[in-house]
């Protein structure tokens, strides 16, 4: 089942808890050295950043006007992978 169809059961509301999720799951990739710890800590990521992207962008739709989406998107995608680019450097290599 995707986490849009997730999204429609429960409620936009009830998937930014994926926001938290990314949060607590980011302290706690920090704190951890064990690379079993590191893969499963990423599943989590993977799994509640799905949770943030159909609402995010049902949130740029419902506030955005039309010609502004593009933008908004534009904004969205670069901002995405600056967070990216900055997490390759936010934790060293194992070992």
């Amino acid at each position: 089942m995707s986490s849009a169809a997730v999204a429609d059961r429960w409620g936009r509301k009830r998937m930014l808890l994926g926001y938290t999720l990314v949060g607590v799951a980011s302290l706690m990739l920090m704190l951890t050295d064990a690379a079993q710890g590191i893969i499963a800590i990423r599943a989590l990521l993977r799994l509640s950043k799905a949770m943030i992207m159909p609402t995010a962008l049902l949130q740029i739709r419902l506030v955005f006007t039309a010609f502004s989406v593009i933008a908004a998107l534009t904004l969205l995608a670069q901002w995405l992978q600056l967070v990216h680019g900055a997490s390759l450097f936010t934790r060293p290599a194992c070992c």
